[in-house]
């Protein structure tokens, strides 16, 4: 099939060991239905990155599948080595050619008319970004990810609904869009259950090298996007439904320094700011600079923590060791001493 085209959404899909849930996160983009004057192949394209996944579901047949059974733009790209999602996401972007980019996790799925409902506000009001409400909630037996109580699981997701549900009912303009997000952290940095303009989304990508990471991927995104956003509408209207499977499993025990290194290559996301910063003068306040450092010190307290709680005895030293090649160690031993400091 021949499209020649451009729609108005590329809904971009990262793929990397989720095949389980992709075919129910399709379902829900083939549920959503075009605004009036628009056909589907008008109206949308999906692009999904398989991001090196290892898992035994083939997810390139899940997509012919799917491609079969709609009437807009497919398309499936495959990562030779796993690169991460910031790279995955990067991969999807250059390939769209909609108006406007959706970003939808492969374990999550779009509620009914969600891109409409975005879609429609954003040609409305010519917002960059425009936000929207999600639900949680936990697509598996919670019982076999998470050794806790019933409240206690409760109590979890209730905390993850009230920090996706963070926004601006309303509208943000120019640097109080950035503002927004970094200082007074009136609305999240998630990307997901957000509609952007794809221009904005290439500007945002333009100040971020090649980079891997497995933790503040959407952080590092979000910086650039918000900093050069200049309209930002809230809406309360719900788009998203997002799974919280995967930050629930990642408290497994960790016996691999690969899987250790992963985690500290959040690292890569500060110094890249950090660098872009200092070599094209990016101008930031001295309220913005001072609550970069408190995120950039926040995620390697986090790494820190990891250390103590999920690192097996065994490869504590050694995990150390690479957490200060990382981060610095004289960063690394200031914020230990911060920590200590806290529990006495």
């Amino acid at each position: 099939m021949f499209f020649s085209h451009s729609p108005k959404i590329s809904i971009c899909i990262p793929l990397f060991n989720s095949e389980r849930f992709l075919e129910s996160c399709l379902k829900s983009v083939k549920n959503q239905v075009a605004p009036d004057g628009l056909s589907e192949k008008e109206f949308l394209e999906v692009i999904v990155v398989n991001d090196a996944s290892e898992s035994e579901i083939d997810g390139e047949e899940i997509v012919k599948k799917f491609r079969k059974s709609v009437k807009f733009k497919v398309s499936y790209f495959v990562h030779e080595e796993n690169k991460g999602l910031v790279e995955a996401r990067r991969t999807a972007i250059y390939e769209a050619k909609g108006k406007y980019i959706l970003i939808l996790d492969s374990d999550d799925a779009l509620t009914e008319n969600a891109a409409k409902i975005l879609y429609e506000k954003a040609e409305e009001s010519d917002a960059d970004i425009v936000q929207g409400r999600a639900n949680v909630y936990f697509s598996e037996n919670v019982e076999n990810l998470l050794d806790d109580n019933a409240e206690k699981v409760e109590k979890f997701r209730k905390s993850r609904f009230e920090k996706a549900n963070k926004m601006v009912l309303g509208e943000l303009k120019g640097s109080d869009i950035f503002d927004g997000f970094l200082v007074n952290k009136n609305h999240i940095g998630f990307l997901w259950g957000k509609l952007f303009k794809r221009e904005l989304y290439l500007e945002a990508l333009n100040h971020i090298p090649p980079i891997f990471c497995t933790f503040a991927e959407d952080f590092v995104q979000y910086f650039y996007l918000s900093f050069h956003a200049k309209k930002y509408v809230g809406i309360d209207a719900v788009v998203y439904n997002y799974s919280l499977n995967t930050g629930i499993s990642s408290r497994a025990k960790i016996n691999d320094l690969a899987k250790w290194e992963k985690i500290c290559s959040t690292a890569s996301v500060f110094t890249s700011i950090y660098c872009d910063i200092q070599e094209n003068s990016l101008e930031l306040s001295k309220d913005q600079k001072e609550n970069l450092a408190i995120q950039c010190r926040s995620y390697l307290a986090n790494n820190l923590k990891n250390l103590e709680t999920a690192v097996v005895p065994e490869l504590k030293s050694e995990a150390r060791e690479i957490l200060g090649n990382y981060w610095g160690e004289d960063f690394v031993q200031e914020i230990e001493e911060k920590l200590k400091g806290l529990v006495q």
